[in-house]
């Protein structure tokens, strides 16, 4: 049966750690989901997949950074979401990691760093020339760190660095009652209100086992469809910005208007139209 690696996710279960690992049935459009336990909290561990399925390495990266789980045999456990100077041995999606403390002036009171011959911190061996692109770029929407590795105007390899962004979403909704969530989500994404906040909402719906009414059904798609619609022409125009071409960027621009302005027409806001 060919099954399509999707994503893998990783839960702090009080009494256990899981990690899920989600697949997709494209023939008939069903999801697999394979879950693993492990009850060693201390030093929790599992085979990682990522050997002989390449897809999977980021997220086992992630997992590992955020809830501490090694994945044995894993090809690169270097940190992904998490800074090099974060304290080594702090898992900040487990239950019961402590809030980090703060000085008056709002710097943390300690901050022991990884030190350098760390796994954490050691670097991959790219042939010369190398060339630097990042964290900080023009081009770029968000802070990324690139190292190219080129054979005159080649780029044989490379290696990057992402997630300096990453705002702890996960974390900040556990304090937030089920109803509240929806509003934190939607700000995931700058241009994106509705996509989030559906997909968090429809997990909910499944878990209490409630059947939204057809009006609701209609008025979502409408919205995401939408959504979609505009973000692929930002995202179209926004390849042509990138290579030089910028009247690719302003005609995008132009044809993305009114579908906006449809969306303001429904909703009342032009940006946050998800709430």
């Amino acid at each position: 049966m060919p099954l399509r690696f999707v994503i893998a996710t990783g839960i702090d279960s009080d009494d256990c750690f899981e990690v899920l690992y989600h697949y997709a049935y494209d023939e008939t459009g069903c999801m697999i989901t394979v879950k693993a336990s492990i009850r060693d909290r201390e030093k929790p561990a599992i085979e990682s997949i990522a050997p002989f399925l390449p897809g999977a390495e980021w997220i086992e990266r992630e997992i590992h950074d955020i809830l501490g789980i090694d994945f044995r045999n894993h090809p690169d456990m270097r940190r992904l979401i998490l800074s090099d100077d974060w304290p080594e041995g702090v898992y900040p999606l487990r239950k019961d990691a402590k809030k980090p403390v703060s000085r008056p002036d709002g710097e943390p009171s300690s901050r022991p760093t990884v030190q350098s011959q760390s796994p954490a911190r050691r670097t991959v061996q790219l042939s010369k020339p190398v060339v630097v692109v990042g964290p900080f770029h023009p081009l770029q929407e968000e802070m990324e760190f690139f190292q190219l590795s080129v054979d005159g105007e080649i780029v044989t390899d490379i290696d990057m660095r992402i997630s300096y962004n990453h705002r702890g979403i996960e974390k900040i909704s556990e304090s937030l009652q089920f109803d509240q969530v929806p509003f934190l989500v939607s700000r995931i994404c700058g241009i994106c209100s509705a996509s989030h906040p559906l997909a968090y909402v429809q997990a909910v719906e499944e878990l209490a086992g409630i059947k939204p009414p057809e009006r609701a059904l209609y008025v979502r798609t409408i919205i995401t469809e939408l959504e979609r619609i505009h973000s692929h022409i930002l995202w179209a125009g926004l390849a042509g910005h990138f290579i030089g071409y910028d009247t690719v960027f302003m005609w995008a621009w132009k044809y993305r208007e009114p579908v906006l302005d449809l969306l303001e027409e429904i909703t009342g806001n032009r940006n946050n139209y998800g709430n």
